[in-house]
């Protein structure tokens, strides 16, 4: 009696499949839909499907080699293992680069790389590296110490030190009409920075560490200066940030990833 049960319910079963066919959990469902979709790329023969900047579509075919053809025929198939090395090491070299060594010796370990290509910048819109080390007759410095800080000495009839560059040329991708938060660390009492406009004086304004501003075309074409403790000191300042936004956030280099090596 339970064998004849058992063979009913089989067969109610395949008739409750054949019923959901329209079913989106269905391979027939799914069929019908592909069958509506872009037709798939061919290939011919053994070829794979590869970039071919020559083909007016851009792509192109190569042979697969076949290791039970005929090697003669089939050398296009094939890539040196030297030509592979060096188009691997190529590659690397295009993104990477050491930018820190064992020793401080350019032959030795690499500790630190950074990656080149800038298409995705960081969140830090200030380059540091821009501002170049000044120092004047009347001994007012400003000194870049190339380890992210620089350092600023004031005189007697001037509190602040200029970098000789405008907003623009120190943090390129500020957009005008954009609200900026400016961060730094410093050793002085003054701490703020100083957007000088020599073409309309009435326009230069401070810019205090930690605080936002909306910048305008005019500030952007603005010089930076930096304050030390007033007159006659000096003060190092370290992790500049300009961030877009209205809040300051922990410091991160200008537009670089750096990563241990061997990680």
């Amino acid at each position: 009696m339970k064998k004849v049960i058992f063979a009913i319910c089989m067969l109610c079963t395949g008739a409750a499949f054949a019923a959901n066919e329209e079913s989106i959990t269905s391979r027939e469902y799914v069929d019908a839909g592909l069958g509506t979709k872009q037709d798939t790329l061919t290939t011919t023969g053994t070829g794979a499907m590869t970039f071919d900047s020559s083909e007016t579509d851009g792509i192109g075919q190569k042979a697969i080699y076949n290791p039970n053809g005929d090697y003669a025929t089939q050398q296009d198939a094939l890539v040196s293992a030297s030509t592979a090395n060096a188009a691997v090491q190529n590659a690397i070299a295009a993104e990477f680069v050491c930018i820190a060594w064992k020793n401080n010796d350019p032959n030795d370990e690499c500790l630190l790389v950074q990656i080149q290509n800038r298409t995705t910048p960081t969140k830090n819109l200030f380059d540091i590296s821009k501002i170049p080390t000044r120092i004047s007759t009347t001994s007012t410095s400003i000194i870049n110490n190339g380890d992210g800080s620089i350092t600023v000495t004031t005189v007697s009839n001037n509190s602040a030190v200029t970098t000789d560059r405008k907003l623009s040329q120190l943090a390129p991708e500020l957009v005008a009409g954009r609200t900026y938060t400016l961060s730094f660390k410093t050793t002085g009492t003054d701490k703020y920075a100083l957007l000088y406009c020599y073409d309309d004086t009435s326009n230069h304004t401070t810019w205090g560490t930690g605080r936002s501003k909306v910048i305008t075309a005019d500030l952007l074409d603005c010089y930076v200066f930096f304050y030390a403790s007033g007159v006659n000191t000096t003060a190092t300042i370290s992790d500049i940030q300009i961030e877009e936004g209205t809040t300051a956030t922990p410091y991160v280099p200008y537009g670089n990833t750096y990563m241990p090596t061997g990680n």
